[in-house]
């Protein structure tokens, strides 16, 4: 067979193939909408986003030891991984390092900026009082004491914070009300979320409309909102049947992780402050739709004062001082829900804080000499 022959056999054979994919390419892209399932398009959106979205699936991103964390430098998240400003990984000479640590109400669900957070504002009264200080948002939506403890061994420790503000309690409730509780958690939750992170080359296939076509396909059966799931019977459980665990249960697990959180901190010179979250009333709770957790309130509020005792025990015993808002500080006009609150609510907190902190900076004991006016 003559070369001109196989070269025009080659040429027969690609230009069809060539139409068919340059007119299936035109036809995803009118169609898109019509061909394609809406879970995998909104995936596929948040895949496509820009680093400096603030969508709330793509600042979390899974982790082999501590489950999960937030994504550096997605949204409002700094290089280091955490809410706020850029900060070096150093001490910085001149201040004192203030680490705050919890879940959403640490991190600031509810409050309208990371400027508004009650780290952030307690960074700024302690300042304007002239405190020579910074504040350090840790907060971790959803964690629990277990990844906070996970998170101190693989990166909270490398900051060397001088103080350590820990504002939990609420988290911890959830193992308490199942049935089979284990206190290292283990089967509390576990890391569900699509492959959002993009691999190198990736971008430039879901250029073409047929590649992302095939995309929100493969990605149809993805819950976006699921990213860390409870186990199964977290859901059917009834009222009762969740008191009743929480009765016969005992915060061994919350106990552990609070020692073991004080004592790695204390080996790099860190002092622990434990701050409880307030938890609003019941009038409040009900503001919010969510049947399950309204089903469960009681059996929650009571997990939550077992916490809450844990952490006095714990306080006396290590010598911890526990810093406890007063529950009429805060009222209906602080709260977004049953935990999270607004900037007034966190202001509430920070102010809370502040007066206790300039108290405590007094005390000619600290690694930068400062005071308040």
């Amino acid at each position: 067979m003559s070369t001109s022959r196989i070269t025009k056999g080659i040429i027969l054979t690609i230009i069809p193939v060539f139409v068919f994919f340059a007119v299936g390419e035109i036809m995803a892209r009118i169609l898109f909408d019509r061909v394609t399932p809406p879970a995998g398009r909104q995936v596929l959106s948040a895949m496509l986003a820009p680093q400096s979205s603030g969508n709330e699936w793509l600042i979390y991103r899974s982790h082999p030891y501590m489950l999960y964390e937030l994504t550096p430098g997605r949204g409002e998240t700094n290089k280091l991984g955490y809410r706020g400003d850029e900060i070096t990984a150093a001490q910085p000479p001149d201040k004192l390092r203030i680490l705050s640590l919890g879940g959403s109400t640490t991190w600031g669900q509810g409050a309208s900026s990371p400027g508004q957070t009650w780290s952030a504002q307690l960074e700024q009264s302690l300042q304007a009082r002239g405190a020579a200080v910074q504040v350090i948002n840790g907060g971790l939506s959803a964690a629990t004491s277990a990844e906070i403890a996970a998170h101190v061994i693989h990166r909270h420790l490398a900051l060397k914070p001088d103080i350590v503000i820990l504002h939990v309690g609420w988290n911890d409730v959830t193992p308490l009300m199942l049935p089979d509780y284990d206190p290292s958690y283990r089967s509390l939750r576990a890391w569900k979320s699509p492959p959002l992170s993009m691999r190198p080359g990736e971008s430039q296939w879901l250029k073409s409309a047929l590649i992302r076509v095939l995309y929100t396909w493969w990605l149809r059966n993805t819950n976006l909102l699921e990213f860390i799931v409870l186990p199964d019977v977290f859901y059917k459980i009834s009222g009762k049947e969740a008191s009743a665990h929480v009765a016969t249960n005992e915060p061994v697990g919350f106990t552990r992780n609070l020692e073991s959180i004080v004592a790695m901190f204390r080996s790099a010179n860190a002092k622990v402050i434990f701050f409880p979250v307030p938890v609003a009333n019941r009038e409040i709770f009900q503001r919010v739709p969510s049947p399950h957790a309204l089903r469960t309130w009681d059996a929650r509020v009571a997990a939550l004062s077992k916490n809450l005792k844990a952490m006095h025990v714990v306080g006396k015993k290590l010598d911890i001082p526990i810093w406890e808002l007063d529950r009429n500080a805060l009222n209906l006009i602080h709260f977004t829900d049953h935990a999270h609150t607004n900037d007034k609510g966190h202001a509430v907190k920070a102010d809370f804080l502040v007066a206790k902190l300039c108290e405590h900076l007094a005390e000619p004991k600290h690694r930068v000499s400062t005071t308040c006016r």
